[in-house]
């Protein structure tokens, strides 16, 4: 869980910000979730586990 995010974002005006998530061990297409998102988004936060969840932020990155 990325709790790091869930802090800062719990800690934004919701009525000024819409902070959204995307955790890729649970959604089923992570990349278009982010694509779908990034045009209107103000900030990119990214956290990462060592091992294979590492691995899949540098796709991520990357693209």
């Amino acid at each position: 869980m990325p709790l790091a995010l869930l802090a800062i974002g719990s800690v934004l005006d919701s009525e000024r910000y819409e902070v959204i998530i995307v955790d890729g061990r649970i959604d089923e297409s992570p990349l278009e979730t982010l694509k779908k998102h990034l045009e209107s988004a103000v900030c990119l936060g990214v956290t990462a586990l060592t091992g294979s969840p590492l691995k899949m932020r540098f796709t991520f990155l990357l693209k």
